[in-house]
C-alpha cells in the first residue's frame, strides 16, 4: 500500500477517477500505467529494487537445529526433538550429510531412517526383533497407502466433466448470474463433485507444518535444493513443483510475502508460474478454453482506485516474473515490458479481480482431546480456485458442504434437493452462527451483494440460545399444499386453512420427536468415533425431516430440552 500511495500521490486522485477510471478494458489499464509520464517514472523507480530475496541454505543453522535436536531428545521432549531434526535436514546445503541425519531420496530409505531413530527412541522398551518385523511390515502398508485417494461422485458423472454429477447442471439468469440447479433428485449425502483446483497456495504460517505442492502433513519432509523457505512430504512432489512453479517463486518468496500481498495476490501470480510462457500466451490468445476465465469479476461496479490498486499489484508480479526468468529475453533487468509481457500482465490483473469473488480457503479439521466434535478444531491451510465449484451460488442454508481432500475440494449435498431447485453452497456466514446483520455485512463487503435466502428474510435465529425460542413447523400432510403449521397447536385433528383438508398430526409429532432422538445418537456415535453408524442415523433422520418439516430447528445434543411441545 506504500507503493500504491506513491504513485497516487504522483498523479492525483483526479486522473485516477477521471482518465484512468474511464478505461474499459484491462489491456488499457495494464498498458497506461507504463506510459503515463506520471505513473511511469516512479513506477520504475519502485520496481528497480525487485531482487532476489529467500531463506537461503546454511551449514551453521542446520547444525545448530541438529545439537539443538540432540540436546532435547535426552530430554525426553520427541516430537520437539523430530522437528529440530526436520529443520536441520530443511536448512542443510546440497551435499552436506548432518550427523544422523540422512536427505534420502525415496519412501523406503526415508522410512529406514525414521526407525532407526524410532531405535533410538524406544531403547529398551522394545525388542529390536519385533522392530525389525514392525519395520517391514509398515513399509509394506506405507506402500499401499494412497493418503491422497479421493471419493468418487454418486451416480453417473457428467459426460463433459467426469468430476461432475449429472445431478446437476449450471444456468444463467439475469440478476443471478450462473448459479447450478438440480436435474434429479438429490439425496442428502451424495457426493456432488470431486475437483482438483486450477491454482492453490499454501499459507506462508504453514510452510513448515504442511507439504507446499499436495497441502499433506509432512512427516519427514523433503526440502527445495536451493532455498530452506517450504517444505515437501516427497521427492515426487519437490519434484512436480520445481519443474513447474516452485523453480520461478524460489528465491522471490520471502519479498512477496514480505510486500505485505494476500494470498489471493500469491494465487493470481500461481496462475502464471505453474504453466510455462507458451501455455500462458496459448490462454491471453483463447480464454474461452479455460473455465476459469469465465468467471465473474464484478468489473462493472468495480471502483477506479480499486483497479489502480490491483493494476499496480499486477506490475509487481509482472517484475518478479521478468527478474526470475520467466520471459525469453536475456535482460532481466529491463522494467518496461514487451509485448508478450505485458500480456501476461493483463492476465495476472484478470485473475486479480477474479479471485476476489470465487476463491476458496481450504481447511482440515482436527479432533482434540474432547471428543471428535465438541473438541475438534478447524484450520485454515490454504487457499485456490476451483473453476466448477465457484459456479455455485451462496445461501445462509446451504444444499451442499465441502471437505477437502489434501487441496483437492468435495460438495457433498447437506440437505435434499428437488429437481429445478438451485444447489447452493455457503460462503462463510451460516445462519446457525452468524446474525443476520454480521451475514448481511460481511457478504456486502466481501462479495458485493445482498443475500435474500429465506435464512435472511425470514430472519432464522441462531444457534446461540436464540433458536430454543424459535417455534418449529410442519408441513401439511397433502403433498400438493405448501401450508405450514407453527407448535404448539390447539388440537391434532384440524382443517389446513389453505387446502381446506381435514388432517392429523399426531403421526408428525411422532416423527419430529424421533428425528430429533435419532440425532442425538449420531452425535453420540460420533463422538464414540463410529462415524458409519453415526452416518446413517443422521441421513436417516435428515431424510425424514427434510420430506415432512422445515427448518429451522434446533438438534439438542445435551438433552436438556426433554420432549417436543407439540400442544399448547
Amino acid at each position: 500500500m506504500d507503493f500504491v500511495q506513491i504513485i497516487t500521490e504522483n498523479t492525483g486522485e483526479n486522473w485516477i477517477n477521471k482518465v484512468f477510471g474511464k478505461l474499459k478494458t484491462d489491456k488499457e489499464r495494464f498498458r497506461i500505467i507504463y506510459n503515463f509520464e506520471k505513473t511511469r517514472q516512479p513506477l520504475i523507480d519502485v520496481l528497480s529494487n525487485v531482487q532476489e530475496i529467500y531463506r537461503r541454505k546454511n551449514a551453521e543453522m542446520s547444525q545448530k537445529a541438529r545439537f539443538d535436536a540432540e540436546r532435547i531428545l535426552k530430554e525426553g521432549k520427541m516430537q520437539k526433538a523430530l522437528l529440530l531434526y526436520s529443520q536441520s535436514v530443511l536448512r542443510a546445503p546440497a551435499g552436506q550429510i548432518a550427523r544422523g541425519i540422512l536427505i534420502t531420496l525415496n519412501e523406503e530409505n526415508r522410512a529406514s531412517v525414521s526407525f532407526r531413530l524410532a531405535e533410538k527412541l524406544l531403547a529398551g522398551k522394545m525388542k529390536l526383533g519385533d522392530l525389525e518385523r514392525d519395520k517391514r511390515a509398515n513399509f509394506v502398508a506405507i506402500k499401499k497407502l494412497d493418503r491422497n485417494a479421493l471419493p468418487l461422485i454418486d451416480g453417473e458423472p457428467d459426460s463433459k466433466v467426469p468430476s461432475v454429477s449429472q445431478k446437476i447442471a449450471v444456468k444463467e439468469k439475469e440478476g443471478m448470474g450462473r448459479y447450478v440447479t438440480a436435474n434429479k433428485e438429490i439425496k442428502t449425502g451424495e457426493k456432488l463433485v470431486v475437483e482438483a483446483p486450477y491454482a492453490a497456495c499454501l499459507l506462508p504460517k504453514m510452510f513448515g507444518t504442511h507439504c507446499h505442492h499436495c497441502f499433506e502433513r509432512l512427516v519427514s519432509p523433503v526440502g527445495c535444493p536451493d532455498c530452506s523457505n517450504v517444505a515437501f512430504c516427497k521427492p515426487d512432489c519437490r519434484n512436480a513443483a520445481l519443474s513447474s512453479y516452485h523453480k520461478y517463486e524460489c528465491k522471490y518468496l520471502d519479498l512477496l510475502l514480505g510486500s505485505g500481498m494476500s494470498i489471493l495476490s500469491h494465487t493470481a501470480f500461481r496462475m502464471i508460474t505453474q504453466n510455462n510462457l507458451d501455455r500462458c500466451l496459448e490462454i491471453y490468445k483463447d480464454r474461452s478454453k479455460e473455465k476459469v476465465y469465465s468467471l465473474c469479476t464484478n468489473a462493472s461496479i468495480r471502483q477506479p482506485i480499486d483497479f489502480f490498486q490491483r493494476t499496480l499489484m499486477a506490475a509487481f508480479l509482472l517484475r518478479c516474473l521478468q527478474k526470475s526468468g520467466y520471459f525469453r529475453a536475456t535482460d532481466r533487468n529491463r522494467i518496461l515490458p514487451s509485448e508478450e509481457e505485458y500480456q501476461v500482465g493483463e492476465l495476472l490483473l484478470f485473475h486479480l479481480q477474479m479471485l476476489q469473488f470465487n476463491a476458496h480457503e481450504i481447511y482440515e479439521t482436527e479432533s482434540g482431546p474432547a471428543g471428535p466434535i465438541k473438541g475438534s478444531k478447524v484450520t485454515y491451510i490454504g487457499v485456490a480456485i476451483y473453476p466448477t465449484v465457484a459456479l455455485f451460488n451462496h445461501q445462509c442454508y446451504p444444499a451442499v458442504m465441502r471437505y477437502f481432500v489434501g487441496k483437492d475440494i468435495v460438495i457433498r449435498a447437506s440437505r435434499p434437493v428437488e429437481p429445478q431447485q438451485i444447489v447452493s453452497e455457503n460462503y462463510g456466514p451460516i445462519f446457525t452462527r452468524k446474525c443476520l446483520q454480521e451475514r448481511q455485512r460481511s457478504l456486502s463487503s466481501r462479495y458485493w451483494f445482498t443475500c435474500n435466502c429465506d435464512a435472511c428474510k425470514f430472519n432464522w435465529p441462531t444457534m446461540d440460545g436464540e433458536m430454543n425460542d424459535f417455534s418449529r413447523q410442519i408441513k401439511c400432510p397433502n403433498k400438493t399444499c405448501t401450508h405450514r403449521f407453527t407448535l404448539p397447536m390447539s388440537k391434532e385433528t384440524l382443517n389446513c386453512p389453505k387446502c381446506s383438508e381435514i388432517i392429523c398430526l399426531k403421526e408428525n409429532i411422532k416423527l419430529l420427536q424421533w428425528c430429533e432422538d435419532q440425532y442425538k445418537v449420531g452425535f453420540k456415535e460420533v463422538e464414540a468415533n463410529n462415524s458409519k453408524k453415526s452416518g446413517r442415523n443422521f441421513l436417516r433422520s435428515y431424510r425424514h425431516f427434510s420430506q415432512n418439516f422445515l427448518p429451522p430447528t434446533q438438534d439438542d445434543t445435551s438433552g436438556s430440552r426433554g420432549s417436543t411441545k407439540v400442544f399448547s
